[in-house]
């Protein structure tokens, strides 16, 4: 990564988690106490700003994304096989300081140790998606972290109302079809993307996302069977 590359990197992510950790304080010191009550280890409104980030922001911003880039390239592979240099939108550049700094002012809050360490993995992962190491994949990473935050999102809800019996069943399909489908982009990635001049290169990330899609879709069946055994009681 060129050093001024890697400094407006830097300062884009310390920026947006600037503002994510003011977000924070503004509810930590003026929202009623609801808001901070915890629901599965995290303040509800935590939660609150995740479904907004997942459900408005991230999506929007991959739209941009899209709109700028996309008519560049002949085909889908094309555009998910382009470097950096070649995806020269600022909504671009956006979407991993926003995913980066959503994460960060989480660690600034309480949470379950598992979630802890699932965000300091993800963190990781845009930091290296933003290096463009080991291959350029930054528009593989980008959709990837869209399509797993929507199952991230179906969760997320589920633990807000965890009374609901349809956003409980809602959860259960959501997240299985998010990591379903990140699985198959996953594995196009291992066998097709044209940026990897090796096996390695080609299948580290990959085998990466799929311990993170197993420990997500088995913390959500867990989730679904304590749910069903309160309520059978």
């Amino acid at each position: 990564m060129a050093q001024g590359k890697a400094s407006s990197h830097c300062l884009g992510c310390v920026l947006i988690t600037g503002v994510g950790l003011l977000i924070n304080s503004a509810f930590e010191r003026y929202s009623s106490p609801r808001c901070l009550r915890l629901h599965s280890g995290s303040a509800l409104y935590t939660y609150w700003i995740g479904c907004t980030v997942q459900l408005a922001l991230l999506p929007a911003l991959l739209m941009l994304i899209v709109r700028d880039t996309a008519p560049r390239f002949a085909t889908w592979s094309l555009w998910l096989n382009a470097e950096w240099s070649q995806l020269t939108s600022p909504w671009h550049a956006l979407f991993h300081y926003v995913f980066f700094g959503y994460l960060m002012k989480d660690m600034f809050t309480p949470m379950s140790t598992v979630f802890y360490v699932h965000h300091a993995v993800c963190m990781a992962l845009t930091v290296l998606s933003l290096a463009e190491w080991p291959v350029p994949c930054s528009a593989v990473f980008v959709l990837m972290v869209m399509v797993l935050e929507f199952g991230s999102c179906a969760l997320s809800l589920s633990r807000q109302y965890p009374t609901s019996q349809l956003l409980n069943h809602l959860s259960l399909v959501v997240m299985g079809v998010s990591n379903t489908s990140a699985a198959l982009l996953a594995i196009w990635f291992g066998l097709y993307f044209g940026r990897g001049d090796t096996l390695a290169s080609r299948w580290a990330l990959p085998m990466i996302g799929y311990g993170m899609m197993f420990g997500r879709q088995d913390l959500e069946w867990k989730r679904w069977k304590d749910h069903g055994k309160a309520h059978a009681a």
